[in-house]
């Protein structure tokens, strides 16, 4: 994500969900990597599997609050 290579980022985020689905940062990131990419039709989901998972995850948390505010 640093880099810019976000098509990138989502494709190892996603992997990672395939391995373990319940890795919070992991949703968190995708949702991150959505942002990035301009697909805000996903975004809201993976942040709120996050929280599902581990629900004071502060960045998803922030995250959804900006959806929100928005």
């Amino acid at each position: 994500m640093d880099d810019g290579k976000y098509a990138e980022a989502r494709g190892a985020f996603e992997r990672s969900i395939r391995t373990n689905p319940q890795f919070a940062p992991a949703h968190t990131n995708l949702g991150n990597a959505f942002v990035a990419l301009k697909l805000e039709g996903a975004v809201f989901q993976e942040f709120l599997a996050a929280i599902a998972i581990e629900p004071k995850d502060a960045v998803a948390l922030y995250n959804v609050g900006l959806i929100y505010g928005r």
